[in-house]
């Protein structure tokens, strides 16, 4: 099942997505939190914004929580990290974060809208948001270890708290 679902998310990357480009505004989406109460991406706006694709299904991906609450734990509130859980039900994803403390909010797209949206083409991805909404960068993790480098990190979150 697990290799089956993999298969899809590449397949998804190969059909035309809409995207947004860096310098735009993102998407304002609304999905539902881990207890089903809806959420606006919009709502964030003022604050710069880190949001994480990613999907418990994805075989690629790892399991990034960690790293995930260290940066949000160190941006002494200059910025929000958000994560988008793609492909699967609130359920899934909180039977599989069970007894986890996870500091951030987790949205869930089972139906895959922010995909299209953002015009992802791979799992995980991250969107550095300026704080005025505009899209910074949009970029896939390579590093199958840690996700996205500490370099890489600084490197992006400087750029979305220089707002370009």
């Amino acid at each position: 099942l697990v290799a089956l679902l993999g298969g899809a998310w590449w397949a998804l990357a190969s059909t035309g997505v809409s995207g947004v480009d860096p310098g735009r505004p993102i998407p304002n989406l609304v999905l539902p939190d881990l207890a089903g109460r809806p959420e606006s991406l919009g709502a964030f706006r003022g604050r710069p914004l880190v949001v994480r694709f990613s999907s418990v299904a994805c075989q690629l991906c790892s399991d990034d929580w960690g790293q995930l609450a260290a940066y949000q734990a160190g941006s002494d509130g200059r910025f929000q990290i958000v994560a988008i859980e793609l492909g699967a039900s609130a359920a899934v994803v909180r039977d599989t974060l069970a007894g986890r403390s996870i500091p951030i909010p987790v949205l869930i797209d089972s139906r895959e809208a922010s995909y299209r949206a953002f015009g992802l083409h791979g799992l995980p991805s991250y969107a550095f948001v300026a704080a005025d909404g505009r899209l910074v960068a949009l970029v896939a993790a390579t590093n199958r270890a840690t996700e996205l480098s500490p370099a890489d990190w600084s490197y992006y979150l400087g750029r979305m708290l220089a707002g370009r």
